[in-house]
């Protein structure tokens, strides 16, 4: 008999949603995506910055190129602290030459539309289809759609950002099935305890491009990224009064927005160059609370977390969108959960990720000395993969292989494994 077709329902068709899309496609994987807006590209976030742990999995999807040609490289890197006293470091050079990728920056829209534009089977992808309802079946799930339309599949992967609906849905059916699972301390996890103003200006004299600037203060701090064209993508970062638990979030209008950066007016960026100069010259600005924070419960049953919807960190660190990719990598790399000997679909998404948690080996920290995540399966990054062999040469030494031949040997399922993320023949 045949074997009935393995489908994965994406919810969110952001950053991680799309590049998850673009994982199974290469896989072969059966997969719908379900946006609850009503396009792709939205106007939402200033910048992105891709980091090489990001752009090694772009390229193997065969995206980097027309990514890279929308972003611009970072050069320095200039920190002010609140005396006054200030300097460059060459620490974005490094990370250009261990790993031969550059940090790059680009408008977080411009990054959707390569991501839309470049998946192949574009009639997977459906916007205005706001999920309203999750079920676990008994051989499945299934989710509801606002508009009253129905997907049913075998895993849902919840890539709908810090107000992961899918998030909501798997605690109700965790206490359920599991009460006590999802504990009042879990769900109090995730923080609010800053605001920040984010935007984008026309290019500013004395601000070259490729410059990254970090302007502590205190109480806020500035970050600014000189980005293609000379525009001015900024971050204004402002410690609240106090901290807020998510979700009685703190939200605010384009008159906070305004308000803010008044306040925050003469705030040295770098030399003369002050806040106001920011503000003055605006293309765009808005204001959010900023979540932060890690839930420990990453799956139930069908149900995945992947991105915002399960970690999500301030913007200074620049690795929001670089982690919901590499766990999108992560998600597809066992090249499709059939494959695995220990799965069985009547028990969703629950044994694999088990039993692959289990086997530490897989697992590295994703930033050395820098954000430590849980050890959980769909967050580990394959940072064991070198690349020191520049921008033009070879860029597939995937070492986590050995270390799968070395847990599955005599298994039968390594002839489904190539050795690398996605297989290009």
């Amino acid at each position: 008999m045949e074997k009935p077709t393995f489908k994965v329902i994406i919810v969110g068709g952001s950053i991680a949603g799309l590049t998850l899309a673009h994982c199974l496609h290469r896989a072969n994987i059966d997969h719908v995506v379900l946006e609850k807006r009503s396009e792709i590209a939205s106007q939402e976030g200033a910048i992105v910055a891709i980091w090489p742990t990001g752009a090694r999995v772009f390229e193997q999807l065969g995206l980097y190129d027309d990514i890279e040609k929308q972003s611009t490289p970072f050069r320095s890197l200039r920190i002010r602290h609140p005396d006054g006293f200030s300097f460059s470091t060459s620490f974005l050079e490094f990370v250009n030459k261990g790993s031969g990728y550059p940090v790059i920056c680009l408008d977080r829209r411009k990054l959707l539309e390569v991501l839309h534009q470049k998946y192949p089977s574009k009639a997977n992808i459906h916007v205005k289809k706001k999920v309203i309802e999750v079920q676990h079946l008994d051989h499945g799930a299934r989710v509801l759609t606002e508009d009253g339309d129905v997907y049913t599949g075998d895993l849902i992967v919840g890539a709908d950002g810090v107000h992961s609906f899918t998030r909501s849905e798997m605690w109700r059916l965790a206490d359920a099935m599991s009460p006590g699972l999802i504990t009042t301390q879990e769900r109090k996890s995730m923080t609010v305890g800053y605001a920040c103003a984010f935007g984008v200006s026309s290019p500013i004299p004395d601000l070259a491009s490729g410059e990254n600037i970090n302007s502590y203060n205190d109480g806020s701090c500035v970050i600014t990224f000189e980005g293609k064209d000379g525009r001015v993508f900024w971050f204004i970062l402002e410690k609240l009064h106090q901290t807020f638990v998510y979700p009685d979030s703190p939200r605010f209008s384009m008159d906070d927005t305004a308000d803010l950066c008044g306040r925050l007016s003469k705030l040295p960026v770098w030399g003369d160059i002050r806040v106001e100069d920011l503000w003055r010259s605006r293309i765009f600005a808005s204001t959010t609370a900023l979540e932060e924070g890690i839930f420990q419960t990453w799956h139930f049953g069908r149900i995945v977390l992947l991105g915002d919807s399960v970690h999500i960190m301030t913007p200074n660190m620049g690795q929001g969108a670089n982690t919901a990719i590499q766990d999108a990598a992560v998600f597809k790399k066992f090249k499709t959960l059939e494959y695995i000997p220990f799965f069985d679909p009547d028990d969703g998404a629950e044994v694999p990720i088990r039993k692959i948690k289990e086997n530490p080996i897989l697992f590295q920290n994703i930033f050395p000395g820098g954000i430590r995540l849980p050890t959980e399966p769909l967050a580990a990054v394959q940072q064991c993969g070198e690349r020191r062999d520049g921008h033009d040469g070879i860029r597939r030494n995937i070492n986590e292989w050995r270390a799968l031949q070395k847990l599955y040997r005599d298994t039968g399922w390594e002839s489904q494994f190539n050795g690398e993320l996605f297989d290009d023949r």
